[in-house]
């Protein structure tokens, strides 16, 4: 099917697409994320470019607007007539309402009718709770302007209809050739179908056969059983791709090599050569090998570079990117390596925003994107930990903070301003547990600096935060202790989810000598700071990682007003007796083991913890000092 589907492409795509000024576009690698939210903003002018490629103003050139979108990127709504037949889609199953409300479907066929306001509330739902990435890459214009206070109270599927007006009227005009039937997709898509709307309402209500699958497949979508989801991708990398063969440059060249060979280059006429080159063979060397999948033809080369380098193109701005800085790009992407710091990219830019400035200042003046990029590689998943460290590193680069506080970070400074209650709860809290008052002031010390150059600020806190972010990799539950603390410190949150924390410290006090003593025993990696910890005691005390986990289990349980029992989980195993491990790591750290014993005698009681702890009778002879409160208990219960 898809060999089949190529050659028609092959012969009859130069003739069908030639009038189309919007294309079509997807994610040929097949790796597309729906975790950011994108917003339907139409193709946009892409403009034109100087026959030599110099020139990277966007102006009009005889080959007019290669995207589909005015020069403001206003997408054009849809007439009164489509209007009607696509709102004949919200209140039957179909992959439109299974992308915004698949709970609501249960139960009901393809095509049958399902309860219109479950289904607008079930959205409504997913936006307060944030569960809305896949609603953005479909609407994220009606999301951004929906308010969910109506939650389970809506009496008209106000959401359900503007966001299938916004998702259809985009992928009218961006995909136009590609859902006209007249085209070789299109006839395989929708072949009952005479225009684009009536693509999308035969293509949303099809059981996803070989046919269409072999389609979408070939259009590179992530998901070939939801065509919805599948064209929304497609358009939006489509959009982000032709902006990239605007002018003659690498990418350009390669894609078309005819039209960039023309006295005078016009991007329509690249465009049209792409999408009538489909199914021929591209020369995949250097750079364009690591961008685009194996066996890429034009088109899908060109809906990967969309994929790959949009975020570059947004962060510059969008419409035409300077020549140069393509091929720089393309040249880069030959290092090994370097492709998959491109992908951290939008990451890194919603962690912490004004680095697009930053970059595209750097890439503007000649620089290398590569390298700061991988200076940044330790914050992405410590900055998914710890967000409000994002929040800091954004005002301290000269962004917004979020309201919070950028300078004297450090927690002298910012216990001075706290009173009342957040004042109470921090100090209560580092009290029972001092290390993390150390670990507060390591990570405040990283994140602040004094350089001139903020993406030199960004990239020296990536260097001393790194070794942290490992360490919460190994054990993320310290990260959802240190987040409401660092929140409450720096005056974002009341205390209150730090409240029955302290509580339960207060109820087991050796808890808050656990953890002050473990953490301070990881504390020993070079420099005795946590943000270059001992990651190797982990890894030769297994059992202490398990203790780790359970303390902060049951503390981090305890913030939501957990049961202290969860804190035997890492002593106990299922049948409730004491871990061999546990025999070990009190051998090989008998203060911990002490600990250890207080814990058990506070949660169980003295008889049944000296019954657990029997085993570690023989350990004692082997161990000098124990210490008194486990020495004393298994001495006076063992006789």
């Amino acid at each position: 099917m898809l060999h089949l589907t190529r050659l028609l492409l092959l012969f009859t795509f130069m003739a069908v697409l030639t009038a189309c000024g919007d294309g079509g576009g997807s994610s040929s690698s097949g790796s597309t994320s729906t975790n950011q939210e994108t917003g339907n903003t139409g193709s946009g002018d892409t403009g034109g470019g100087d026959t030599d490629g110099s020139d990277t103003d966007s102006g009009d050139t005889d080959g007019g607007d290669t995207g589909g979108g005015d020069e403001d990127d206003t997408v054009p709504p849809v007439t009164e007539e489509e209007e009607a037949q696509l709102l004949t889609l919200i209140d039957t199953n179909n992959h439109f309402t299974v992308s915004v409300c698949p709970q609501a479907l249960l139960g009901t066929q393809l095509g049958g009718a399902i309860d219109v306001l479950t289904c607008e509330n079930e959205a409504l739902e997913n936006i307060s709770l944030g569960n809305d990435n896949l609603l953005g890459l479909l609407c994220a214009d009606t999301v951004a302007a929906t308010e969910s206070n109506l939650l389970s109270s809506a009496t008209n599927p106000d959401f359900l209809q503007n966001c299938l007006l916004e998702s259809g009227a985009y992928l009218k005009d961006t995909l136009t050739g590609l859902l006209d039937n007249s085209g070789p997709i299109g006839q395989q898509l929708c072949p009952s179908s005479t225009n684009p709307i009536e693509c999308i309402i035969e293509t949303v209500n099809t059981v996803p056969d070989s046919t269409l699958i072999g389609v979408l497949g070939y259009l590179g979508c992530e998901d070939s059983l939801n065509p919805q989801v599948c064209l929304s991708q497609v358009a939006e990398n489509l959009s982000k791709g032709e902006p990239l063969i605007s002018t003659v440059n690498s990418l350009s060249t390669a894609l078309c090599p005819i039209s960039t060979r023309a006295d005078n280059f016009q991007p329509q006429a690249c465009l049209t050569e792409v999408l009538g080159g489909v199914g021929s063979i591209l020369n995949l060397s250097g750079g364009l090998g690591e961008l685009c999948p194996e066996d890429a033809d034009p088109l899908t080369c060109l809906l990967a570079a969309g994929e790959k380098l949009g975020p570059v193109g947004d962060l510059l701005g969008g419409g035409t990117i300077n020549p140069g800085i393509l091929t720089d790009l393309l040249a880069g992407l030959a290092e090994p390596g370097n492709l998959a710091l491109l992908e951290t990219l939008p990451t890194l830019l919603e962690q912490i925003p004004v680095l697009g400035d930053l970059l595209a200042g750097l890439l503007n003046n000649g620089g290398d994107l590569f390298a700061p990029l991988k200076d940044l590689q330790t914050l992405p998943e410590l900055l998914t930990q710890l967000p409000i460290l994002g929040d800091l590193l954004n005002g301290i680069a000269g962004g917004d903070s979020g309201g919070l506080p950028t300078d004297a970070l450090d927690l002298e400074s910012l216990l001075n301003g706290l009173s009342g209650d957040q004042l109470t709860v921090v100090t209560d809290l580092l009290a029972e547990i001092p290390v993390l008052g150390n670990v507060i002031d390591q990570l405040l010390g990283a994140v602040a600096c004094e350089s001139g150059s903020p993406l030199d600020c960004l990239t020296q806190s990536a260097g001393q935060l790194g070794q942290f972010g490992d360490l919460l990799t190994e054990v993320p539950l310290l990260g959802d202790l240190l987040e409401p603390l660092l929140a409450t410190l720096t005056g974002v949150a009341s205390g209150g989810e730090l409240l029955a924390g302290v509580d339960l410290l207060n109820e087991v006090p050796v808890v808050g000598d656990l953890l002050n003593q473990i953490l301070t025993v990881l504390q020993g990696g070079a420099g005795d700071s946590l943000l270059t910890p001992d990651l190797a005691m982990l890894i030769e005390q297994p059992a202490l990682q398990g203790l780790l986990d359970s303390l902060l289990g049951g503390l981090v349980g305890g913030l939501a007003g957990g049961d202290p029992s969860q804190l035997l989980n890492g002593i106990l195993d299922q049948d409730g007796n004491l871990l061999d491990a546990v025999i070990g790591l009190v051998q090989s750290l008998p203060i911990v083991g002490d600990l250890v014993g207080s814990l058990l005698v506070s949660l169980l009681g003295e008889n049944a913890a000296g019954s657990l702890l029997a085993p570690l009778s023989d350990v004692l002879a082997d161990i000098p000092v124990l210490g008194p409160v486990l020495g004393g208990l298994l001495g006076g219960l063992l006789g």
